[in-house]
């Protein structure tokens, strides 16, 4: 059974992209704002979340934020068009375990979501 990622990112055309190079390790459901993946959540419990740091309405890091005070140790990846060590910080001090600037690199993502979901890298071939 394939493990669970939500994908929270407002361009279509991005989640579309990222869900392609995943959907063949992961099932992932994506959602255009933090509120709809919020939404999800009291019904649903992903293994780990991806997130984009620059949404219209509840951005990334209020994202991050909102998910960490429901459930503790959930996984989470924040990416972002604007790399910086600023903005890697406040990720990190929201509540993501990781930082990826876009363009997103479908190697480094899967490389991440590895160490986040330990169980699911030991079926990756």
């Amino acid at each position: 059974m394939k493990k669970k990622v939500f994908l929270v990112d407002d361009e279509e055309i991005i989640s579309t992209l990222i869900n392609g190079f995943l959907e063949e390790k992961y099932d992932v459901k994506c959602f255009l704002s933090g509120e709809a993946c919020l939404e999800a959540l009291s019904t649903e419990n992903p293994d780990a979340i991806i997130v984009d740091a620059h949404m219209p309405g509840m951005d990334g890091l209020a994202t991050c934020e909102a998910v960490r005070k429901r459930f503790e140790n959930m996984p989470i990846v924040l990416m972002s068009a604007n790399e910086s060590e600023f903005e890697k910080n406040l990720a990190i001090r929201a509540g993501a375990q990781h930082y990826l600037g876009k363009p997103i690199r479908g190697q480094e993502l899967m490389g991440a979501l590895n160490r986040l979901v330990p169980e699911a890298s030991a079926r990756i071939v």
